[in-house]
């Protein structure tokens, strides 16, 4: 969606016409202000690219693990200690098999490079749900948030598009909320709830 959204794709005007692509960013940009209905502190964006591995795993599985990781620490924390469930975008098998994995061994280390040990999902409650994104509002939240996410990441890396660039995308993730943002997801600045992992 995201991705028909910014490039005047998709017949997002009135239901049966296409904005704009100044437009479609401006509409997306309101969409990512309006998103304040998730609980404080929950949003958490993973992104990997191709490099070294992380317990022996590289790309996605470097990605989902860091994520789950955080996933889980957020279910323990004492002002928490809850239980859990998932939902992934429909037609990721990758990601349930990735996701049964983690409720089982889940492996963990520390910032200070200490041995892994497993830490599993096991407050995860059931196995993970799939959702199809054009019926599900929170997978579409997903969808909007980690794009923006990745548009400021490819700009920090000098990997956005001239046209891209033009179209300020990498000034998107800043209109989100503050509020939902997990600002303690990652140790290293800049503290956004952005991951980002070598």
């Amino acid at each position: 969606m995201p991705t028909k959204l910014v490039s005047g794709r998709g017949n997002y005007l009135y239901g049966n016409r296409q904005f704009t692509k100044p437009d479609a960013v401006a509409a997306y940009r309101s969409i990512l202000r309006w998103i304040n209905f998730i609980p404080d502190a929950s949003v958490i964006t993973v992104v990997g690219r191709r490099g070294p591995q992380m317990y022996g795993h590289d790309r996605l599985q470097r990605v989902m693990y860091a994520l789950f990781q955080r996933m889980r620490r957020q279910c323990v924390a004492p002002t928490r200690n809850v239980n859990a469930m998932a939902f992934f975008d429909q037609g990721h098998p990758e990601y349930r098999q990735l996701y049964r994995r983690a409720r089982v061994n889940l492996p963990t280390g520390s910032m200070f490079g200490l041995a892994t040990r497993n830490m599993p999902l096991d407050m995860f409650v059931k196995d993970a749900n799939e959702k199809t994104s054009k019926d599900c509002l929170f997978t579409q939240t997903a969808d909007l948030i980690a794009y923006a996410a990745l548009a400021q990441v490819r700009e920090e890396l000098g990997l956005l598009s001239q046209e891209h660039r033009g179209l300020s995308l990498h000034t998107l993730y800043g209109d989100l909320p503050a509020a939902p943002l997990n600002t303690k997801a990652s140790l290293a600045p800049p503290r956004d709830g952005i991951v980002r992992l070598p």
